[in-house]
C-alpha cells in the first residue's frame, strides 16, 4: 500500500470520527432536552403529590366536621323526641 493510499485511509477514518462526533453532539443536545423535560415532569409530579396530600387532609377534616355535625343533630333529635314522649305520656306537661 502506498503512502497516498494510507493517507486516504487515515482521512476516511478521520471523517468517520468527525461524523461520530457530530452524532454524539446531537445526541448530547437531545439528552439535555430530555433531561430538562424530565426535571419539569418530576417537578409537576411533586406538585401533584403535594396537592393530593392536601386534598386528603382537607377531606379528612370535612369528614370529621360532618361526623360531629351528624352527632350533634342526632343528639338534638333525641332530645326533641324525649320532650315529645314526655308530652304524650303526661298531657298536663307542656314542654314545647
Amino acid at each position: 500500500m502506498t503512502d497516498g493510499e494510507k493517507f486516504d485511509l487515515i482521512l476516511a477514518e478521520l471523517k468517520k470520527l468527525d461524523t461520530l462526533e457530530k452524532k454524539f453532539d446531537t445526541f448530547e443536545k437531545k439528552f439535555d432536552t430530555f433531561e430538562k423535560r424530565f426535571d419539569t415532569l418530576e417537578e409537576k409530579v411533586e406538585k401533584i403529590d403535594y396537592d393530593v396530600h392536601n386534598l386528603k387532609h382537607q377531606l379528612i377534616m370535612y369528614v370529621v366536621d360532618l361526623k360531629s355535625t351528624d352527632e350533634m343533630i342526632l343528639n338534638e333529635v333525641e332530645r326533641v323526641h324525649e320532650i315529645l314522649y314526655k308530652h304524650q305520656r303526661d298531657k298536663a306537661i307542656h314542654t314545647a
